[in-house]
């Protein structure tokens, strides 16, 4: 029998809204789980903070100065 949500229980993963910055929506990224190579540049997967690791998404960082992220390239040896 496969799993139904039921209103008594709620969402399995609430998911936390974004933090509001100069009127764009911005999520707190957890970790990086892995990396790729696209044209010139790199992509990264991001797992964002209180979200299912099912919910990660590739994202490009054009200089990124989060410090998850150079923590990553460090490790990693990737350019920045």
């Amino acid at each position: 029998m496969p799993y139904t949500e039921t209103e008594t229980h709620g969402p399995n993963f609430p998911r936390p809204p974004p933090d509001i910055d100069n009127d764009k929506e911005r999520w707190e990224i957890e970790a990086i789980v892995n990396h790729r190579r696209q044209g010139c540049k790199h992509t990264f997967l991001v797992k964002w903070k209180g979200y299912d690791i099912t919910e990660a998404m590739w994202e490009c960082f054009d200089g990124g100065g989060e410090e998850i992220l150079k923590e990553y390239r460090d490790l990693h040896n990737l350019p920045d």
